[in-house]
C-alpha cells in the first residue's frame, strides 16, 4: 500500500508505512527496493504500533488505516494537519466495518463521515498478530525453522455467516 500511496504523493511527497512485525517490514523493503527502487526515496516503513501512529514524524495530510479498528484512534485524529483527512474503517474485529472519513479543517473542526460498509483484517497489537491470537482471521507470519517462515492468511470471507474453509499457506526460505 505504501508504494501505491508513493505514486499518489509524487515527487515532492513522502508516505511512512507502519508495521509491528519487522519480519514484514524487511519483506516490504525488498519488494520496494526489487518492484518500485523508483519510489523507494518517498517511502519510509517502520516498525510500530498502528495504533499510535507516528506523532514524532507527523502533523500528516492524510492517514490511511489499512485494518479495522474498534473506534476512531485520536491519537491518529490528532496527528491530522489543518485540512486533513484520516480514512480508517471502525467496526468489531470479527464483523463488517464502516469506512469513515474523518476531517480536520483549518479552525481543527472535527467531522465524520461514514463512506459505507466494508470487510478488513482487525487492527492488531504485535503480540496478537505474531501468536495468531487475534480474532477474525488475520494473516499470521510464524519461522518454521531452517529459515523457512509461514505467512497464514484467511480466505476472502464474503458474508458475516460465513466461514473460512481453508488457509493459503505462504512459505519462503531466507536466502
Amino acid at each position: 500500500m505504501s508504494a501505491c500511496m508513493a505514486h499518489l504523493v509524487g515527487p515532492t511527497g513522502h508516505v511512512y508505512g507502519i508495521e509491528h512485525v519487522d519480519e514484514l517490514v524487511q519483506q516490504s523493503l525488498k519488494n520496494i527496493t526489487a518492484d518500485c527502487n523508483h519510489l523507494q526515496h518517498l517511502i519510509t516503513l517502520k516498525v510500530g504500533d498502528g495504533l499510535k501512529g507516528l506523532p514524532d514524524q507527523g502533523p500528516f495530510d492524510c492517514i490511511y488505516v489499512g485494518a479495522a479498528a474498534e473506534s476512531i484512534l485520536q491519537p491518529l485524529v490528532d496527528q491530522l494537519k489543518p485540512n486533513g483527512r484520516l480514512l480508517i474503517p471502525v467496526g468489531p474485529p470479527d464483523g463488517f466495518h464502516q469506512l469513515m472519513q474523518v476531517d480536520v479543517d483549518s479552525d481543527f473542526k472535527v467531522t465524520v463521515k461514514n463512506l459505507g460498509s466494508v470487510r478488513f483484517v482487525p487492527l492488531t497489537d504485535h503480540t496478537s498478530q505474531v501468536t495468531g491470537s487475534n480474532r477474525g482471521g488475520i494473516a499470521r507470519y510464524s519461522e518454521v525453522g531452517d529459515g523457512q517462515h509461514v505467512l497464514i492468511l484467511p480466505k476472502v470471507i464474503p458474508a458475516p455467516d460465513s466461514k473460512p474453509e481453508d488457509y493459503n499457506v505462504v512459505i519462503h526460505k531466507d536466502a
